[in-house]
């Protein structure tokens, strides 16, 4: 999904954050890629989004009934990755609201998901990323790396917004800062200017 020789990476359907160190080196990175379904689902969508739009006759197995619910205009998130002296900083609960912050200011985005390794879900890793919603499961079998099984996170654009909020009370409060959650959702706005060229999808998404 985020290798530019296979996948129609451009600014107007992706993003990726890079942290730096003094010196100027990466040391964090995140991607994001948004996905326009406005007549499908994940469920229809997960085989050749996996494989960059590529047709080639694979096999996806879904069976995530969260799936059927993943619609409209989504985020996916991934490719976090930490430097090994950099890591046990929290940057990996960080990084993912970083993107879906930045997501959710320039799409009218609806979901933000991802897929993760079971192991990530049993051990509660999944959810320090934020996604409040663990839907088992989709299958990849015979994939360039194996017979692969994923585990299909999520949450809303409006759970995006109150996941960014609790993650920010928590981050002042570590500074002294004193404020509450209703100061954070005063700043929330779900307009959207126009970001991106002609013919990609931009405008007001109405939420209630």
């Amino acid at each position: 999904m985020f290798d530019p020789q296979c996948s129609d990476l451009v600014p107007e359907n992706s993003c990726w954050i890079s942290g730096e160190d003094e010196h100027g080196d990466i040391v964090v990175t995140q991607a994001g890629r948004v996905y326009y379904w406005p007549e499908s689902t994940l469920e229809q969508e997960a085989r050749l989004m996996f494989y960059a739009g590529r047709e080639e006759g694979q096999r996806c197995i879904v069976t995530a009934k969260d799936a059927k619910l993943i619609t409209g205009v989504v985020f996916y998130g991934g490719s976090v990755w930490v430097r090994p002296d950099f890591r046990g900083r929290h940057f990996s609960e960080l990084l993912p609201r970083l993107g879906r912050a930045y997501a959710v200011a320039r799409w009218p985005v609806d979901w933000g998901i991802s897929f993760v390794a079971p192991i990530l879900v049993e051990k509660g890793i999944a959810a320090g990323y934020g996604y409040k919603h663990s839907s088992y499961s989709i299958a990849f079998p015979g994939s360039p790396w194996g017979d692969l099984e994923v585990v299909l996170v999520s949450l809303s654009a409006m759970e995006a917004y109150e996941d960014l909020a609790d993650a920010l009370l928590k981050l002042t409060s570590g500074f002294g800062i004193v404020t509450s959650a209703s100061s954070f959702s005063n700043l929330f706005d779900d307009k959207v200017t126009k970001t991106s060229s002609d013919g990609v999808l931009q405008g007001n998404s109405n939420r209630s």
